[in-house]
């Protein structure tokens, strides 16, 4: 599992517990497998930090990673549509450059 390895830096059963489930809410909220998911690791981190910050509560750790997972695909996807809107803008300049020619 993504926090066994977490074992070796001193984080208690109990604890692992926590994360685990909390990652487990956190994918399953985003709809995503908990391993085979392309960001199931960054998912994890953002647990850990947040848990390592005094957040021990699993609903409320699973509820805040997944809205920081669902804002940085909305930036994501924010920054995809702007810059095809840019690459549009680039085309239109080019053709109307080579119509005044």
């Amino acid at each position: 599992m993504l926090f066994q390895i977490l074992r070796k830096h001193g984080y208690t059963s109990t604890q692992l517990q926590i994360l685990t489930e909390a990652h487990h809410l956190a994918s399953q909220s985003l709809d995503r497998h908990p391993q085979k998911h392309e960001h199931s690791e960054r998912l994890a981190r953002t647990i850990t930090d947040f848990f390592d910050r005094g957040i021990q509560d699993v609903d409320l750790l699973s509820t805040l990673a997944a809205n920081r997972e669902k804002s940085l695909e909305s930036r994501k996807s924010k920054d995809r549509r702007t810059t095809n809107r840019r690459a549009r803008v680039e085309k239109r300049k080019a053709h109307a450059a080579k119509t005044l020619d």
